[in-house]
């Protein structure tokens, strides 16, 4: 009777340690580097055009092992230029800008994984979320006239002032591929869209109060928010807010 007590109680201890793993919540912290891109009027559907650095940090909170919630942080560089995507030439358009970004994301992963583990130590994964940009800075030239953004907003010949602030929200979609390499590090790679809800991203916009007897028409497509994308590649360092070694020992092995 001993004997079959010691082993329930063997069982029912294997079963807390098994079920704590299950909803263990690891997290990670993490870099990443890549390219950023620009969707807009002076470029408006070429993928890839005109690719400039961006860089950041991230916390992911892992909710099991098919899903993680993340915080990140980017700095962006994107650029645009009417010669380089022949879009509209005759337009002679061109604009710079950074941007800080910050995120909330959330990941599905299409396998199991978790850093760590000899079986289950890739998925891909995709992202859907939001978050909001900052425009630190903005330089540009349209049809022979230069422009800028200042506190008050995007000033230049035949522009009116109806940027209001350098803050606005964006909304967040993508895919990427997830890989653990170690115990405690993995790497991912991912391609985000960024799709936002102004038109001043680039610097093209156009009120029609300020000068009323010019034509921006085919300038300005106010018809589309501007877009910008990131495809980065991060290594991420994965800790416990509390000690399960213990316990994922034992899910390490498979």
């Amino acid at each position: 009777m001993r004997n079959k007590r010691s082993y329930l109680f063997l069982l029912f201890a294997m079963f807390l340690c098994f079920t704590d793993i299950a909803v263990a919540q690891k997290s990670e912290v993490g870099v990443v580097c890549g390219g950023s891109y620009y969707l807009g009027e002076m470029n408006p559907g070429k993928q890839f055009l005109n690719t400039q650095p961006t860089g950041g940090v991230y916390l992911r909170h892992n909710i099991g092992n098919r899903m993680a919630l993340r915080i990140a942080f980017n700095y962006a560089s994107i650029s645009g230029n009417d010669s380089v995507s022949m879009f509209l030439p005759s337009r002679a358009g061109y604009f710079n800008s950074q941007l800080l970004t910050g995120d909330l994301l959330y990941e599905i992963n299409f396998l199991k994984f978790f850093i760590g583990a000899k079986k289950y130590f890739w998925s891909p994964y995709i992202v859907v979320g939001g978050g909001a940009f900052y425009q630190l800075t903005l330089q540009g030239e349209l049809e022979g006239g230069k422009y800028n953004i200042s506190k008050s907003g995007i000033e230049g010949p035949d522009l009116s002032v109806t940027k209001k602030n350098n803050l606005s929200a964006d909304m967040i979609f993508g895919f990427g591929i997830k890989y653990s390499f170690s115990r405690r590090f993995g790497l991912n790679v991912e391609w985000l869209m960024r799709r936002t809800f102004v038109d001043w991203v680039d610097g093209v916009f156009y009120n029609p109060e300020s000068n009323p007897t010019k034509n921006m028409a085919y300038i300005c497509d106010t018809s589309n928010s501007d877009w910008f994308s990131f495809l980065q590649v991060g290594i991420s360092y994965s800790f416990d807010f509390k000690d399960k070694d213990s316990c994922n020992n034992h899910l390490r092995r498979f």
